[in-house]
């Protein structure tokens, strides 16, 4: 491509297969990403000192094949879907939403805190596990971020008949 011209010349197409080499006759059905692997592999193979940039879309922006372009030196925009990207989109309206500190203290805590992981395994989202952790300050005093997690990893504790409701 180029900004001053309409014309697209397609470097390397890689076709889906639906034959493995393995006498004409196919034992798995080939798919669009492996197409993109191989596209890339002889890409790079045949002009291993070009700068290109590799345009795709939804499918393809998946960390395996991320990881594909870095390792053969591709530069890469690729698009995102809502419906392909679930939880990179609550970061992103986290973000929005103000949540910022939210968000930062769940990024660095998702890395080094092993009680903070295991709690937030229980929750199918960042924003129902913060949600959760708002409404246990709405409700009680703690007096430790740890204390905050074993209560929340902990099983519900149910009222002795003798406390008011």
């Amino acid at each position: 491509m180029h900004p001053d011209r309409r014309q697209v010349l397609p470097l390397a197409p890689e076709f889906v297969r639906n034959s493995d080499g393995r006498g004409g006759k196919y034992h798995k059905q080939d798919c669009e990403i492996n197409a993109g692997y191989r596209m890339l592999e002889r890409l790079r193979g045949d002009y291993p000192r070009m700068a290109a940039i590799i345009v795709a879309d939804s499918l393809y922006s998946k960390q395996p094949f991320i990881e594909r372009l870095r390792a053969a030196r591709f530069s890469f925009p690729l698009v995102a879907q809502r419906g392909d990207h679930k939880s990179l989109f609550e970061d992103v309206e986290s973000l929005r939403s103000g949540n910022l500190l939210a968000f930062f203290m769940h990024q660095i805590f998702e890395l080094v805190d092993g009680l903070y992981q295991r709690v937030h395994t229980f929750f199918f989202s960042r924003r129902a596990f913060w949600d959760e952790v708002r409404s246990a300050f709405r409700l009680f005093l703690f007096t430790s971020w740890d204390q905050v997690l074993v209560r929340m990893n902990s099983p519900p504790v149910p009222l002795s008949p003798y406390q008011e409701r």
